[in-house]
């Protein structure tokens, strides 16, 4: 599984697939492991076909961040939409902060920066820093300086902000 991730890290699609395939059983963890490897590298398509042939079709959370990151970064919303709902009517799971970012980020890559705002609102999670930077990074791109100015309000009453959203802060600021 370890392998699996490295090669991911490295952008090794082929190599990641390889290791898992020669994998006698491979269990929750290495199915995540290569379904993100496909996530992040882009690859939608074969990042579902994972997800979907997962044993006994029974994912788990981290399945579900995977899949909506693999959505996100092929800006893929009604599938994204697709799997959120059933991440909670077809298996029970309720979405997490992780599960709520990710669908931020799709919104905001997107360029709707009024919709990601409303999901952040009605998160029934409390939002931390990294869910309201990502806000704040959407609101800078797509020039949304009202929710961005609210996004960095709410980021930097946090004591836990990273160093990148004072950054974002400032350059928002300027404009």
């Amino acid at each position: 599984t370890t392998m699996i991730s490295s090669c991911g890290q490295l952008g090794l699609v082929e190599e990641a697939k390889q290791l898992f395939d020669q994998m006698p059983e491979p269990n929750t963890v290495t199915w995540n492991s290569l379904i993100h490897t496909y996530a992040v590298t882009g690859h939608l398509s074969k990042a579902q076909s994972m997800f979907d042939r997962m044993p006994e079709r029974n994912p788990d959370e981290y399945s579900f961040i995977n899949v909506l990151t693999a959505c996100s970064c092929s800006g893929s919303l009604f599938q994204a939409r697709d799997f959120f709902v059933s991440m909670q009517g077809d298996h029970g799971l309720q979405p997490s902060q992780h599960h709520f970012a990710s669908m931020l980020d799709l919104l905001g890559r997107l360029g709707q920066v009024r919709d990601a705002e409303k999901i952040l609102g009605e998160m029934p999670c409390e939002a931390d820093s990294v869910t309201w930077a990502t806000l704040l990074a959407a609101s800078r791109i797509h020039k949304a300086n009202e929710s961005g100015a609210r996004a960095a309000r709410n980021a930097l009453e946090l004591e836990t902000i990273k160093p990148g959203a004072y950054l974002l802060v400032a350059e928002l600021a300027a404009k």
